[in-house]
């Protein structure tokens, strides 16, 4: 679910960003469920708090590292989905990842009721912006792949400091 909630996140600031919008939320912070390991060396379930880069977040920790190329996308054309991969080489270190997307061609709709404004269902309609959303989705995953973990925690540890900042002046 926890991934699920990423993707949908990442789609809205890709949209987003496709209106003209610019997007400050450069960090995720989400709570899930998971084992804890206790002093006594058993487990324990607890919720514990995670903080991810965002899409936005990703493209300005790969520009604040500096030296790391793309190829042209690769693209392939399937019957529901557009496949889209994306090489990503770190000059600095000679290292290279692929960054890969299946994004499917049909979005899923609420049907709202007029009346009380619930959603009473859902339908799939074509999605005129997949392929922006795959590019976008591809781009992020080889930049994942490509930023070392301890410059995503610099840059994680940055964007919470400057967001603790931010809402200290509002």
């Amino acid at each position: 679910q926890n991934i699920r909630e990423i993707e949908q996140r990442d789609e809205n600031q890709i949209l987003a960003e496709l209106a003209g919008e610019t997007i400050s939320e450069y960090i995720y912070e989400t709570e899930i469920w998971d084992w804890v390991p206790q002093p006594d060396g058993k487990k324990k379930k607890q919720k514990i708090r995670k903080v991810k880069l965002s899409w936005a977040g990703t493209r300005e920790a790969a520009r604040a590292k500096g030296n790391i190329v793309a190829s042209d996308p690769v693209v392939t054309d399937l019957e529901d989905v557009i496949r889209i991969v994306v090489k990503f080489t770190d000059l600095a270190n000679n290292f290279s990842v692929f960054g890969g997307c299946h994004q499917p061609r049909k979005m899923k709709v609420n049907d709202w009721d007029q009346e009380t404004g619930e959603i009473k269902g859902s339908h799939l309609e074509d999605d005129p912006y997949c392929f922006q959303k795959g590019l976008s989705k591809a781009q992020r995953n080889g930049l994942t792949a490509c930023i070392p973990a301890d410059w995503t925690a610099k840059m994680i540890d940055r964007f919470l400091k400057a967001s603790k900042t931010a809402g200290q002046k509002g």
